[in-house]
């Protein structure tokens, strides 16, 4: 099916953030030159994304020196989707596959709660899903990121997954490429490898790939149904509104969270009462859970439920959770808001959404002139300034003196040195990790950061490294010694 420039123009230009950034994927891909007057008025959009690749897009074309009138589906056809038919009204919908041969009856509420099929005690671990078949066969050197992921060890490849899902730095996620992707989902043992494979499929690939990720929702392993649901985030079907929340009672903590955050896309009203119901939730589990969600969900209508923990929360491990939320959050439209607010919180919780700030800014590289409002000078009194530091710092010492007289009337940990080794070969995965740093027991934080240290060593990058860092810093504080010294060590390189 040919696609005209047209068609192509006109979703570049439409509302959505995802088919300006799928627009701009097509005309990289075709070399029209006669495109670049419309890529080149997106360089003004407000989300960061759209412009990253709407750049990369002029540049394509620009190298390639195209020529107008260069039709769109000649530069395509070789890396063509993988055919979708629309089935009739009367056949039964993909998504079924879903669920369960025997009926389950309703539950009262009016929404079937299927419980996902056990594991067979025989098998070992699943069988590969079978993934989605493109029209040709792609080689691995088809693309870059995957020739480059065939050379990596299993560790440094799941920090690229996970990078690429969260910065999208290749312009060959075409729907080919997305199809092998699919592929190796399939044919991965690893757990959390295949996962983040299947993430890049729900996100890169979007509809035509939604059968396939709909059946590693029947999987046995708990790891496969989160990533399957992570993906569906990306995927906006009418039928997965009555698919996605039996998930939400699955025994497993993951699965929930992502199946809320999966819902959020798909019945945004439903997800944010769920959310709205466990935050207030007197049960910690409750609360965890929606932490977990909130963190999950990509987009910042999310930032005022994350900003709730932040101000309400009082358990370390979920309030750390929040934390990390606003910094996943935090873009150019909301950025300003959080600078605004440090003055009127107390000097712990200002210094985190300082840290924040200070981030943004690095990242974004945030000129002088964008600070200052138009047409308003700006006088900062530097002594009132130093005043204040010198009086947050106080604060804070002094906190940290009242939290080592607290620990001295508790009882001291006992732990050996062989208490708290780590193996590098079987780290836990980074987001398991940032809970483990608020843990009670001295062993287990040690531990938790050196795991996160590990992840540092063993390659973590982009995305995946800024909250590795960012969650060592916040145990910067800790009252045990052994902590705070593995911290300093760790941030002597960073």
């Amino acid at each position: 099916m040919s696609v005209s420039l047209e068609e192509i123009i006109f979703e570049l230009e439409s509302d959505i953030d995802d088919s300006k950034i799928k627009a701009a994927r097509i005309l990289a891909q075709a070399g029209d030159a006669s495109a670049l007057p419309h890529l080149e008025k997106q360089l003004n959009s407000t989300n960061q994304t759209v412009r990253y690749f709407v750049k990369k897009a002029i540049d394509a074309i620009k190298i390639r020196g195209g020529s107008p009138g260069t039709a769109p589906q000649q530069a395509a056809a070789p890396q063509a989707p993988p055919p979708v038919q629309k089935p009739p009204v009367t056949q039964p919908d993909p998504l079924r596959t879903v669920r369960p041969a025997e009926p389950v009856a309703p539950k009262t509420g009016g929404i079937s709660i299927d419980t996902p099929p056990a594991a067979d005690p025989v098998q070992t671990r699943p069988e590969p899903v079978a993934p989605p078949v493109s029209n040709a066969r792609v080689d691995i050197s088809d693309s870059e990121l995957l020739q480059k992921l065939s050379k990596l060890p299993e560790d440094k490849k799941i920090a690229e997954l996970s990078r690429v899902f969260e910065e999208g730095d290749y312009d060959l996620l075409d729907n080919v490429v997305v199809s092998k992707i699919a592929e190796l989902a399939g044919a991965e043992a690893n757990p959390d490898v295949a996962g983040w494979y299947l993430r890049l499929v729900g996100k890169y690939g979007g509809q035509p790939f939604l059968s396939g990720i709909a059946r590693y929702l029947k999987s046995p392993n708990p790891k496969h149904i989160s990533a399957a649901l992570d993906a569906l985030f990306y995927i906006k079907d009418k039928n997965l509104v009555n698919i996605i929340p039996q998930f939400i009672r699955h025994p497993d903590k993951e699965v929930q969270s992502s199946a809320i955050a999966a819902l959020w896309a798909n019945d945004y009203e439903k997800s944010k009462q769920i959310l709205d119901k466990m935050l207030n939730a007197d049960e910690r589990e409750y609360r965890f859970i929606a932490a977990r969600s909130i963190l999950k969900i990509p987009d910042d209508k999310s930032m005022e439920m994350a900003m709730a923990i932040f101000y309400n929360e009082e358990d370390p491990e979920i309030f750390k959770i929040g934390v990390l939320g606003i910094q996943k959050k935090t873009n150019e439209s909301n950025y300003y808001k959080l600078k605004e607010i440090i003055d009127t919180l107390p000097s712990q919780k200002a210094n985190f959404i300082r840290q924040i700030i200070d981030k943004f800014d690095s990242g974004h590289h945030v000129e002088e002139a964008e600070i200052v409002d138009s047409g308003t000078e700006i006088t900062i009194d530097m002594q009132a300034e130093e005043e204040k530091e010198k009086e947050r710092l106080r604060k804070i010492t002094s906190a940290r003196a009242d939290m080592k007289k607290g620990a001295k009337g508790q009882p001291a940990e006992v732990f050996t040195e062989k208490d708290i080794e780590i193996d590098i070969n079987n780290l836990k995965p980074v987001p398991i990790l940032m809970t483990e740093i608020g843990s009670k027991k001295e062993s287990e934080r040690i531990k938790a950061i050196k795991m996160l240290i590990a992840h540092l060593k063993k390659g973590a990058s982009g995305e995946l490294k800024e909250q590795i860092l960012f969650a060592i810093e916040l145990a910067a504080g800790d009252v045990s010694q052994k902590v705070r010294e593995l911290v300093a060590e760790a941030l002597k390189g960073h």
